[in-house]
């Protein structure tokens, strides 16, 4: 979990970055659909922008199958704690 949130919370405390992914596994990753980027409110662009400085933050590849499966119960973990801070492994 601390890969994926820590580092955009660290990052983006603003919250954005983790909004947008959380719009994106939603939305089966495809940056490129409307869907997407209406329900974040931004124009249809911005999905991908965000979603490549998501993967330069975390070192992930939300292209690959493997990485967005790591992504996912990030997303997951995060909305059914209600976004509780995450403490950083030791």
């Amino acid at each position: 979990m601390w890969r994926v949130l820590g580092q955009l919370d660290t990052e983006d405390p603003s919250g954005t970055l983790s909004q947008t992914l959380r719009c994106l596994a939603a939305h089966g990753f495809n940056q490129t659909a409307a869907a997407a980027a209406a329900a974040l409110p931004a124009h249809r662009d911005t999905p991908l922008y965000r979603m490549n400085r998501i993967e330069k933050l975390t070192g992930l590849d939300l292209d690959r199958h493997a990485h967005r499966e790591l992504a996912r119960p990030a997303v997951v973990w995060r909305d059914t704690t209600g976004g509780d801070t995450l403490a950083r492994p030791e």
